[in-house]
């Protein structure tokens, strides 16, 4: 089994709510307002680490215009979302996919 069969098999096990170690259930948003602290910080051609979680940070850091971006996450299921939302991004110029997905 490949290393993405196991991942999609651990997803649907977390949709169903059980409980599978080094995954998580990955939140469709950051729970902090952003958009008012990277307004704080000036990341034009900088390197940023940041946590991959939803992405949002990720993304906001490209955004302003960040050199580097480096993720890290110990969620295995962050990389796929960060795609996914990358895709929808890039494609459908929406940064909140909320009309695209469902769990």
């Amino acid at each position: 089994m490949s290393c993405v069969d196991v991942d999609f098999k651990m997803t649907e096990k977390l949709l169903n709510n059980v409980s599978v170690d080094g995954y998580g259930k990955i939140y469709f948003s950051s729970n902090e307002d952003l958009k008012t602290i990277f307004s704080n910080f000036d990341f034009k051609d900088k390197d940023v680490l940041t946590v991959a979680g939803s992405g949002d940070q990720a993304f906001y850091s490209y955004n302003d215009d960040a050199k580097k971006v480096d993720l890290f996450d110990k969620n295995k299921l962050t990389i796929y979302y960060y795609y996914l939302r990358k895709w929808i991004i890039s494609y459908y110029d929406m940064f909140y996919p909320e009309l695209l997905l469902n769990n």
